[in-house]
């Protein structure tokens, strides 16, 4: 919304950080970490694609998405004048 460009599934976090990388480059850094947990946004949704398997995250993953989640809103807010 904020560069004006439609983002698709946004479920499908590699994509949308694609999408978001080259719309807004200054936030490639920010949404680079998020791309690899895009599996968990359709995981309960959809079902697996043959030969995917999907495996519990760990602690320190689900860590690591709060971190990558919160860096995101930290910077958006920012840009936006919402910090």
């Amino acid at each position: 919304v904020l560069a004006m460009v439609r983002a698709g599934k946004t479920h499908d976090l590699d994509r949308l950080a694609g999408t978001v990388a080259r719309a807004l480059p200054d936030l490639g850094s920010v949404v680079e970490p998020c791309r690899k947990f895009s599996l968990w946004g359709v995981a309960f949704r959809y079902p697996l694609k043959p030969g995917q398997q999907l495996n519990a995250l760990t602690r320190a993953e689900i860590d690591e998405a709060i971190a990558a989640v919160t860096r995101l809103y930290d910077r958006v807010a920012a840009m936006i004048g919402n910090d």
